[in-house]
């Protein structure tokens, strides 16, 4: 009964060798048809190559360019709602942001950007009358708010200003204050 077992053994084994090759070979099949073994090179001359793209024949391509109004635009509507998920497409891709009298903070992605615009919440709503006599006596009085689209709170003293490439017309740097009488002396 012992010999029985073992040829058992020995044929079970055989049988799976045999489906363990023929495995193998139908693996090896497959593989040659989707790539040639035979035809494999160090070169990749023969592969086929991907198509530049605008961006890729470019490498400087400039970005996207807004217009000054849809900028402004979007600036008063985003400012004044909590929700900015689509002020994102007005923001360069690397922002300065200032929280004056803070340490806060070194050039930062658009999303950190618009991230640290809930600084200024709590003055919502805030007005960007350009000239407001407040917001032009700012102006005058500080060199850094020059050519900036400045916007104060209409309830509270919070102060938001947005420096414009004035090629892109994209946001490059935001500056905010929980109170524009810091700069008013």
């Amino acid at each position: 009964m012992n010999r029985k077992i073992i040829y058992v053994n020995f044929a079970i084994i055989g049988i799976l060798a045999l489906g363990l090759i023929y495995l193998l070979f139908q693996n090896q099949k497959i593989l040659e048809s989707i790539v040639p073994i035979n035809n494999l090179k160090n070169d990749t001359s023969e592969l086929p190559q991907p198509t530049p793209t605008p961006s890729s024949t470019h490498p400087s391509a400039s970005p996207k360019t807004m217009s000054l109004a849809d900028t402004q635009i979007a600036i008063l509507e985003h400012t004044n709602n909590t929700n900015r998920s689509t002020f994102k497409e007005f923001l360069s891709k690397e922002v300065s942001v200032t929280l004056y009298a803070t340490d806060c903070c070194q050039p930062m992605t658009a999303l950190e950007a618009i991230k640290q615009l809930d600084y200024i919440n709590e003055g919502m709503p805030i007005t960007f009358d350009q000239n407001n006599t407040t917001i032009v006596n700012l102006k005058a009085k500080n060199l850094q708010l020059t050519g900036t689209y400045m916007g104060i709170s209409q309830t509270k003293e919070h102060m938001v200003t947005y420096k414009i490439n004035s090629v892109t017309n994209l946001i490059e740097s935001i500056q905010m204050s929980v109170s524009w009488k810091l700069y008013n002396q």
